[in-house]
């Protein structure tokens, strides 16, 4: 039973990855392929961004934006200023200098009046109107009015806010879960932030309690369970107890995603895996972070994307071959 579940997941999964589609900027403009490196959208955008709910926003002349489907067909008309991600159902989009929130058949349900906004997140989106940061759900509802010259997002149910130059976290009724004493406070992942107060940088829990005893130099936010870390000679990832599971010796690491990190050696990048086993060579001058299996890598500015295995699937330079 549990291996006929496995096998179900694992083609799920791969059908999810033979779907998606990754984006990449060759002479023409942004095109867009899927996991066998087959450009599928081929209509030169001068931007774009990544599909997100099956729609993505793209803009052929970079000044008026609308929104297509995976076969490339317009969806939504190009007459925005600007347009992000559709998260939840709704997107951000820009008109006459201000946002609204449309749904997917292009009908606005939060009208224009804000002066910046973010996607939804958890049924919560941060906008500014006039002087005033505010939190509201997906009707328009004001949740939370922010009196605080900064405040983050909220993710896991708390914000990092900013008063007299020091840092706390908030609720979404804006109670002060933990307060204000620290020089910068990144998100909660997997309950823990990454903090730094003072000389100290390390990690705290929901409670504002600090979860790991040494004494790092730097520190980032925790995602597939691990964290990268630097500190008293030592370089490496931990996990969410804050033993060190992984020790570096490359110039710089990024954080996971989709189990792969990149790694920076001598200028070059290259991939580790979560047993710390490097997989994928420094070999390129720049490289993204894998998604569903694909990332974007760059020699001499021209882009290749490639697989886990390190496989080019599409190279630019054989485009350009191609077209003299």
């Amino acid at each position: 039973m549990i291996k006929r579940v496995v096998i179900i997941l694992l083609i799920f999964f791969t059908l999810s990855c033979q779907k998606q589609l990754i984006r990449v900027s060759n002479d023409k403009g942004i095109i867009y392929i899927n996991s066998s490196g087959k450009v599928v959208i081929d209509k030169s955008f001068k931007k774009g961004s990544e599909f997100s709910e099956s729609l993505c926003s793209v803009s052929l002349d970079g000044e008026s934006w609308g929104y297509i489907n995976k076969l490339g067909e317009e969806v939504i008309p190009y007459r925005y200023q600007g347009a992000l991600d559709f998260s939840q159902g709704l997107a951000a989009v820009l008109l006459d200098n201000k946002w609204g929130f449309i749904n997917k058949n292009g009908v606005l349900v939060i009208p224009y009046k804000f002066r910046s906004a973010t996607s939804f997140n958890n049924g919560v989106s941060r906008v500014e109107l006039l002087d005033k940061t505010l939190f509201i759900d997906k009707r328009g509802e004001v949740i939370y009015s922010s009196p605080y010259s900064y405040i983050g997002l909220f993710k896991e149910d708390l914000a990092p806010f900013m008063s007299d130059n020091k840092f706390g976290y908030v609720n979404i009724l804006g109670e002060v879960i933990i307060s204000a004493e620290f020089s910068y406070a990144g998100d909660f992942s997997q309950g823990l932030a990454p903090v730094f107060k003072g000389k100290r940088a390390g990690y705290i829990d929901k409670s504002g309690e600090w979860v790991t005893e040494d004494v790092y130099s730097y520190v980032t936010g925790f995602s597939n369970g691990l964290a990268y870390v630097e500190g008293n000679s030592l370089k490496g990832y931990i996990n969410t107890k804050g033993v060190i599971v992984i020790k570096t010796e490359y110039d710089y690491s990024y954080p996971f995603f989709n189990n792969l990190a990149r790694v920076v050696d001598n200028g070059k990048h290259g991939f580790i895996d979560r047993s710390g086993r490097l997989i994928i060579k420094p070999t390129w001058d720049f490289a993204k972070d894998f998604s569903f299996g694909l990332t974007t890598v760059y020699i001499d500015n021209r882009p290749m994307v490639i697989n886990t295995k390190g496989e080019v699937i599409y190279n630019l330079s054989h485009e350009r071959d191609n077209n003299n």
